[in-house]
């Protein structure tokens, strides 16, 4: 699973001139009032949310007030909601149509995660989705027996941060990392919807954006302030373009988020480690690759590992005003040239593995498999085997290949337990495949013994009327 970089937040924005036409007018962006007990649209509402929810609750003014685990949670913003209006200039989602009035609002928790706060803007909708998923809860209301109360940093005292040469300030082992060990938890500070990063004009953007940041208790904008400006320009425009990365929230709906102590760990075309996001929990976990050595700095990629070398580094020049000068970029033609031919491969291979999975062609499917882990082990970049097993384990269940599914499966929860993730999602799923396995295997017995005994009944009828 490649760490992978959103664009550049400041030539992001730059680039969406050209295309987007004239900058919204003032008078298409108007402040509205924060929501307030039930006036919520019956559209925001989720089907499966906990009747608490079945109204939009009044924001809570008390920031110093703490949130212990209660059944139900109480509505966790602890400042007011600030919304705007503004017409659409992003990219449509099916059935909506450019210039279309989109609501964004601003919401901040500064409770969340042990009191080092959030600050989120984003459509209602995803807010709502937020909420309903305890996404902002220490503790889940629906399942999972992991509590999420954990300071950001590193893990059993993995690294610590110091100044790396050429680079500024880096993230060192300080210890052996043991490969697929979990070696950083972070949090966000703000997450940014990238249609209202589309659609704000830039004063009012960088406004809502700065108000939120207000929001937070006072060491978390330390933190935030504290980090590399490279791109030039507006403070809170370099921060952001600088630190951000891209993740997904509710229906898949592209977001930035910017976590603090991720942001510490620089580039390398060939990392020995790589980040996990959890749309449940909110959080990060950096995973170490391959073992890593004391002292040894601790890298991710900042762009595609499938991409080709010049498009990788033409990549990091646009967006992050650097020339890659790691090991990779260093090495001999040779070594280069057989780096490149296994992220071919990889590209190639991943694709192959879901046409095939798709298709049902599922001895390509496991071949394919195989092949990615075996090159993906050769160039470094070995995912959790816990996945390898899950897809494996999946594709023995298309075929009803029942005991190699359950081999698999089995395999899978354990490389889950060992992992030991923040997010229990995929324990939980790594378990309910197994049932899943157990009432297909049950249920295709059953199906062989009354095909057995229809076929002795079919059986008996014949030889009853060659009798007669």
């Amino acid at each position: 699973m490649a760490a992978q970089r959103v664009a550049s937040y400041v030539l992001f924005l730059a680039a969406l001139a050209p295309s987007l036409g004239p900058v919204v007018e003032a008078a298409h962006t108007r402040p509205i009032e924060p929501t307030i007990d039930g006036s919520c649209p019956l559209q925001l509402l989720n089907p499966f949310q906990r009747n608490v929810y079945n109204q939009c609750p009044p924001p809570l003014l008390d920031v110093s007030r703490t949130r212990p685990y209660r059944s139900p949670p109480r509505y966790p913003w602890t400042h007011p909601v600030r919304c705007l209006k503004t017409k659409t200039n992003s990219t449509p989602t099916p059935g909506q149509t450019h210039g279309r009035e989109r609501t964004y609002c601003l919401y901040s928790d500064a409770t969340f995660g042990q009191l080092n706060g959030v600050s989120i803007v984003t459509s209602p909708e995803i807010a709502v989705d937020l909420v309903g998923a305890d996404a902002l809860e220490s503790r889940p209301y629906y399942g999972g027996s992991r509590t999420r109360q954990f300071t950001p940093g590193p893990l059993s005292q993995a690294y610590t941060i110091k100044p790396s040469p050429g680079k500024g300030l880096g993230v060192m082992a300080a210890r052996k990392i043991e490969q697929g060990e979990i070696i950083m938890l972070d949090l966000p500070a703000v997450l940014l919807s990238k249609a209202f990063l589309e659609d704000a004009p830039p004063l009012l953007r960088r406004r809502i954006i700065r108000r939120g940041l207000s929001q937070l208790p006072g060491a978390a904008q330390e933190k935030v302030y504290a980090l590399d400006k490279t791109t030039g320009g507006d403070e809170l425009d370099a921060i952001l373009g600088t630190n951000t990365i891209s993740l997904s929230l509710g229906m898949n709906e592209l977001h930035l988020g910017l976590y603090p102590e991720l942001s510490r760990i620089n580039h390398a075309c060939n990392p020995n480690a790589y980040y996990r996001f959890s749309p449940r929990t909110l959080a990060i976990e950096v995973v170490a690759y391959r073992n890593i050595q004391p002292n040894e700095e601790i890298t991710i990629s900042y762009a595609q590992l499938t991409q080709s070398r010049t498009h990788r580094r033409d990549f990091l020049q646009s967006n992050w005003h650097f020339n890659c000068s790691c090991s990779l970029c260093r090495a001999d033609p040779d070594s280069t040239t057989l780096s490149e031919d296994r992220r071919r491969d990889m590209r190639k291979l991943q694709g192959t593995l879901v046409e095939a999975s798709r298709g049902g062609d599922y001895h390509l499917a496991l071949l394919t498999a195989e092949t990615l882990h075996e090159t993906t082990d050769a160039e470094g970049v070995t995912p959790i085997s816990a996945e390898k097993y899950d897809i494996v384990a999946s594709i023995h269940l298309d075929m009803r290949e029942f005991s190699q599914a359950k081999k698999y499966g089995t395999l899978a929860l354990e490389e889950w337990e060992k992992l030991d993730s923040i997010d229990d999602s995929q324990l939980t799923a790594a378990r309910w495949f197994l049932a899943v396995v157990e009432k297909a295997r049950a249920s295709d017995a059953a199906n062989r013994i009354t095909r057995a005994q229809e076929d002795e009944e079919k059986q008996r009828q014949t030889l009853h009327s060659d009798t007669i």
